[in-house]
């Protein structure tokens, strides 16, 4: 699939409408198909038609109408609430986290809920027609609206414990973490594959094989959504080129700054630039495809927002540093992708830009570190998340990145409190200096 196509359907199922149009458009299918099956049934002779609506036109059309006018100012309250909601998580966690809200599938769910009922009372109403002998009215479908108007009390009652739920700091929190998780799992590889060279023994050997050199230019400024980097090794291939990528998901990127290098000894296609421009999706924000600090970020955010003086919630922090430990604990049982793609003979067609475990680390806790000066409480916290990851992995450079940030942590608060930090974190650094040796 095309890679803009890939972000289309992105944003499309993430948005608040998309699940409740499916829904609503399932419910006429099914309005359709319960008053075909009305007029085609013989109501006396089913097993159950003591269980059929029993009343004339009038009757129904009041049921039905009834129905459909509580089920559209149920869903305005929905949508009341849902806001009230979005506004809240806004000035609590961070405008970004909205993202996670909209793209609930129980959020979505239940708006749909409302939505298909009304429309599917309103098709069935409209149905009902005639007088006397020739009146029309479709008592099973009438019966089916009355259920789903009853289901639809019973999501009512989950809408508003889900909501109560979901803007809780610990449901925010989890949720950018699972998020981190699913994109962790695309960006590693096997822990039995051979080590390749280096970005740098990469790009080093492509410089010296390759003749020419071509800067590559967007079209445009933005975020870095998503790249095809499957795609990039085929056209590689195709153009008997090398390929090395200057940005990486997650990445401002500008117009004025080249976004990729192909290293050649023929010339280019004329195409060469536009087909390169389709590999990338630039737009205005960060969204969590292939951006794996994208949800650490998140988290942080979330954390640093708790220990501002206007909320004073040092135990949202705290959660924080224990899911981006968890976090660190996960990339320590796993290696990062290689920063080279290779074609079917084993020849480096892409060098992928790539940034390395101290960047992660920075972005889990060079925020809290501006808190953690006045308050060595936080810094404690910090140094247990440290610790985690240490015990597992064995990852040199992921060692000294974790070793590193303890150090600077460690020697800041120190300046700070002086001897009070040996009460609170000697024992902790200790340990990390030990496991980290």
């Amino acid at each position: 699939m095309d890679i803009r196509l890939k972000q289309y359907w992105f944003n499309i199922k993430n948005s608040l409408w998309f699940l409740p149009t499916l829904m609503a458009l399932s419910a006429a299918v099914i309005a359709f198909g319960m008053i075909r099956l009305d007029n085609s049934l013989t109501y006396e002779d089913l097993p159950f038609d003591w269980f059929l609506y029993g009343g004339q036109r009038e009757g129904a059309r009041s049921v039905l109408s009834t129905i459909a006018s509580s089920m559209v100012s149920i869903a305005g309250v929905t949508f009341s609430v849902t806001l009230v909601a979005l506004t809240m998580a806004s000035s609590q966690f961070g405008p970004r986290l909205l993202r996670n809200f909209i793209a609930d599938k129980g959020n979505q769910f239940v708006i749909g809920t409302f939505i298909s009922t009304f429309v599917y009372s309103l098709i069935v109403l409209l149905t009902i027609r005639g007088t006397g002998d020739d009146e029309f009215v479709p008592k099973i479908s009438v019966v089916l609206a009355f259920l789903v108007a009853v289901f639809s009390l019973g999501v009512l009652i989950y809408f508003i414990h889900h909501v109560s739920t979901s803007i809780q700091a610990d449901y925010v929190i989890k949720s950018s973490y699972g998020d981190f998780q699913k994109i962790l799992a695309e960006s590693t590889r096997s822990e039995e594959k051979e080590e390749q060279e280096s970005f740098q023994e990469a790009v080093k050997k492509a410089q010296t094989e390759g003749k020419l050199q071509t800067e590559m230019r967007l079209h445009t400024s933005g975020y870095v959504q998503r790249m095809d980097y499957g795609g990039s090794c085929t056209w590689a291939q195709e153009h008997n080129v090398v390929l090395e990528w200057l940005v990486y998901p997650g990445l401002f990127a500008t117009v004025h700054h080249p976004y990729a290098r192909v290293y050649h000894q023929a010339a280019l296609p004329e195409k060469a630039a536009d087909q390169l421009q389709a590999l990338v999706r630039i737009d205005y924000q960060r969204t969590p495809n292939q951006d794996l600090l994208f949800p650490l970020k998140q988290i942080v955010e979330v954390g640093v927002r708790a220990l501002s003086p206007g909320i004073n919630d040092p135990h949202t922090a705290v959660t924080c540093l224990h899911w981006l430990g968890a976090a660190l604990t996960d990339i320590a049982t796993v290696q990062l992708q290689e920063p080279t793609l290779r074609d079917k003979n084993g020849i480096v067609r892409v060098i992928r830009r790539q940034f390395g475990y101290q960047a992660i680390v920075d972005v889990c806790f060079d925020h809290f570190r501006v808190y953690a000066k006045s308050n060595m409480y936080v810094a404690a916290e910090v140094l247990r998340a440290l610790k985690k990851p240490l015990t597992l992995t064995k990852n040199s450079e992921y060692r000294q990145a974790l070793k590193h940030m303890a150090e600077a942590l460690y020697g800041e608060s120190l300046q700070e409190h002086g001897e009070k930090v040996s009460q609170v974190m000697e024992t902790d650094y200790r340990e990390i200096m030990k496991l980290g040796s």
